[in-house]
């Protein structure tokens, strides 16, 4: 049991903090300022939901990597749904939180459950699926599961100070100081974050999506019996596979038979995982053709929402791809062959 006195200090000391948060906050020359301290977490809250928005957008396929890395979804339009529905939400919620919309409170209920519910989904990734980087901002800020919970507590704290100054301001001071109105600047600022999460998804485009001309695998090479293999040079079909998918071990022996069907090019796999991951892969499958481990990052950007992909792959371009399951044997010849 808490003591009494124990709980009495700490009330006391929530309704101090809601009274300092109530009373505003002062400007850098030393002067009150009227601008509230719940405005100030909205806002700030709006920003951080728009960053990661942002961040997100600019590698899609990256963060549809990173959702798989959680283990919840497994089929990829799901995951792309996901992806797509998560950057959408941090979006509208950033919007209405930089443009002050409240909603009669309900944009905090709606700020804090979303925050609630990623905690959760970042400690259920952390505890039973060896995640070690949440995806909160894309590919291009890495944060750990730990770093990310403490930063959402923070957050959440921060909204229910937010909720807890308001009341207290209500119910106790005699001239409550008011925030001033700015509608035009709100909806110019809340505008500006959704151009921005638009901009980023313009820029950053879908990973597996290569605009023509492009040689993605150019430069790319792996090892083969002691001898460096140029994927930017000839025909080659390659598998990308994720060292943790069950999917992926399963489609091996396919694959070893696609390998020895005439007019079939020369065969190979990417890898993305773990070192302990790729050799228990390795052991599983048995794999007659070259394994190659890649970086999470380039691999991101060769597959669609989740491994596998088979690609076939000419002078290092692309030719054609396949998710989710080995191509029959006429296929790819037609492809060769259509390529020309």
């Amino acid at each position: 049991m808490i003591p009494l006195q124990t709980v009495r200090g700490i009330v006391s000391l929530l309704r101090l903090w809601f009274g300092v948060c109530a009373a505003g906050t002062w400007n850098w020359k030393g002067s009150y300022t009227r601008m509230r301290y719940s405005a100030v977490v909205e806002r700030i809250l709006g920003a951080v939901f728009i960053a990661g928005a942002v961040f997100k957008a600019l590698d899609m396929g990256m963060f549809e990597v990173q959702i798989r890395a959680y283990g919840v979804l497994d089929s990829p339009q799901a995951i792309a749904a996901a992806a797509f529905g998560t950057v959408a939400a941090e979006t509208l919620l950033g919007m209405a939180l930089l443009g002050g919309v409240g909603l009669k409170g309900a944009t905090r209920i709606i700020a804090l459950a979303v925050l609630a519910g990623f905690t959760m989904l970042v400690g259920y990734g952390w505890l039973f699926q060896d995640l070690d980087e949440c995806g909160c901002f894309g590919a291009y800020v890495e944060m750990t599961p730990a770093v990310t919970t403490g930063k959402n507590l923070v957050m959440m704290v921060l909204l229910g100070g937010a909720w807890g100054a308001d009341r207290f301001r209500r119910q106790t001071l005699t001239e409550p100081v008011a925030e001033k109105k700015r509608p035009v600047l709100h909806a110019a600022v809340a505008a500006a974050g959704a151009l921005a999460v638009l901009g980023g998804g313009l820029y950053g485009g879908h990973a597996g999506t290569p605009a023509e001309g492009e040689r993605p695998f150019a430069g790319m090479t792996y090892q083969d019996g002691g001898e460096t293999v140029e994927l930017g040079e000839g025909e080659h079909f390659v598998a990308m596979y994720g060292a943790s998918c069950e999917h992926c071990m399963a489609t091996a022996p396919e694959l070893h038979g696609l390998m020895f069907e005439e007019g079939i090019p020369d065969v190979m796999a990417f890898l993305e995982g773990e070192p302990a991951a790729i050799e228990q892969f390795r052991s599983v499958t048995q794999p007659l053709f070259p394994l190659e481990p890649i970086e999470i990052q380039d691999f991101a950007r060769h597959i669609g929402a989740a491994p596998p992909r088979f690609i076939l792959v000419r002078d290092g371009g692309i030719v054609a791809y396949w998710d989710d399951s080995v191509p029959e044997a006429d296929s790819v010849r037609e492809a060769l062959a259509e390529d020309g």
